[in-house]
């Protein structure tokens, strides 16, 4: 661990500690060992690479050569999830592979949201480590279990960027309450009542709910004039995002298809566009910007 790593865990600042948190998940977590890799050679045919993957049904296969004592060395990958349907080429492997390059590497200390950032763009990536790739990691693995911490810790650290792009501006209940419906500002004074009694009282922020947040950042901050659909585009995408936290908080799917899987990729760029431009807010650099375009 870095000493600024060391540092902000040591630190009262949570916000800071859940954003170093969420990127120190690596992606090895999440990766298929090398020794547990099923691969191809380049001179085999198509048709019996195809076949033998029915079974394991991989989106992608590792192409090796082998040399002296049969060792093998990785050379390049096989797309052999378009070949699964329809009839299959005449060809051999080494016609139809795709030559290893930069854009199919990653280190096996980067974090889980790293790849995820761009597994749409490059579903298919070797985990490097020291001098060798020591796994690979590919789209089908974002339901793992690792993945759902880091995401949980994205959406939190967004949540509570919010709550403090709130406080800064309206720092007392009675200041933003009004704001909300009058269902969601009695279930909050309901909560501060309840905890009064028992002594429990924390900041009247943290008894809000995301959508809360939500509805406070929509009504009281000076969204761009420039760009008249910010509010309306911050209000669609972390609807969205609301839906990914609430699938992540019930242990429901949210990446069990290739499409839900490519989804997430984006939920994960627009949480990190959000998150970046609140935080402009409290440090400000530049203006709120909106998620649109993305």
């Amino acid at each position: 661990m870095n000493p600024w790593t060391a540092r902000t865990l040591a630190g009262d600042d949570v916000t800071d500690a859940l954003a170093v948190f969420q990127e120190s998940l690596p992606v090895l977590l999440i990766a298929t060992l090398r020794s547990e890799f099923k691969s191809c050679l380049p001179e085999e045919a198509l048709r019996e690479v195809v076949d033998r993957n029915r079974t394991d049904n991989f989106d992608h296969l590792p192409v090796v050569s082998r040399g002296a004592q049969d060792r093998e060395t990785v050379i390049g990958v096989l797309e052999v999830m378009s070949l699964m349907s329809g009839p299959v080429p005449d060809l051999a492997v080494d016609d139809r592979m795709e030559a290893l390059g930069e854009q199919h590497l990653i280190g096996a200390d980067a974090g889980i949201l790293t790849f995820i950032r761009s597994a749409d763009h490059h579903p298919f990536r070797f985990v490097v480590s020291g001098h060798e790739i020591s796994g690979l990691v590919t789209l089908s693995d974002l339901q793992r279990i690792s993945v759902r911490a880091a995401l949980f810790a994205m959406v939190t650290h967004l949540e509570l960027t919010m709550a403090e792009v709130i406080r800064e501006r309206s720092p007392q209940i009675e200041a933003w309450i009004g704001h909300l419906s009058e269902e969601r500002a009695q279930n909050i004074q309901e909560k501060v009542a309840k905890a009064n009694q028992e002594n429990t009282r924390v900041d009247e922020l943290l008894y809000t709910e995301f959508c809360d947040k939500v509805t406070l950042i929509r009504k009281d901050w000076p969204f761009p004039k420039d760009r008249p659909t910010s509010k309306s585009a911050f209000k669609r995408e972390m609807d969205d995002l609301q839906g990914l936290r609430n699938s992540l908080a019930h242990a429901s799917d949210f990446a069990a298809t290739r499409e839900a899987a490519r989804h997430l990729c984006e939920r994960v760029r627009r949480a990190d566009r959000w998150t970046r431009s609140l935080t402009a807010c409290l440090h400000p650099v530049s203006h709120l910007v909106s998620g649109e375009g993305a």
